[in-house]
């Protein structure tokens, strides 16, 4: 009889802890997560920044792409993430890892249309170009209230 009245304090009771150290590790564990992803967001957000004060220069009023490219591969390696340079048409004029003529057109992207409206621009997707999932934030390179491009930095 004192078996059975154990067991069934007992097996309720470690259900009820089993259950709440889940929910306890569900918890803990999307909260690492989206720290994680708040931490690169605003260290590519201000990558992007800097890049694009340096690229603002070689865009207006005559387009510098082999200066955009130095700017995006030069500073890729000190960054260490990829950085493009995307035109208003969404044309990459500048791309740290891959040859920009051979990019797809970038118009559709999520981060860059948010971009393009003067705002800042985040999206986790897969990367067609690289084969894999990458966070990416884009921001405005703005001149006298108008977006001449957008500079776009991204990581694995």
């Amino acid at each position: 009889m004192r078996n059975t009245l154990f067991n069934r304090i007992a097996i309720p009771y470690v259900i009820l802890i089993l259950i709440l150290l889940l929910g306890i590790n569900f918890y803990i564990s999307s909260f690492v997560k989206n720290a994680y992803f708040d931490s690169w967001r605003q260290i590519l957000e201000t990558d992007a920044r800097v890049l694009a004060d340096q690229a603002e220069v070689y865009l207006s009023p005559e387009m510098d792409k082999g200066k955009i490219q130095l700017i995006a591969q030069d500073n890729a390696k000190l960054m260490d993430v990829r950085i493009t340079f995307i035109d208003p048409n969404g044309i990459v004029i500048g791309d740290s890892e891959l040859n920009p003529n051979e990019l797809e057109n970038h118009r559709i992207h999520p981060e860059f249309v948010s971009a393009m409206s003067g705002l800042l621009g985040t999206d986790v997707r897969f990367s067609q170009s690289m084969g894999i999932k990458m966070l990416y934030v884009a921001v405005p390179i703005v001149n006298e209230n108008k977006v001449l491009a957008v500079s776009r930095t991204s990581v694995t």
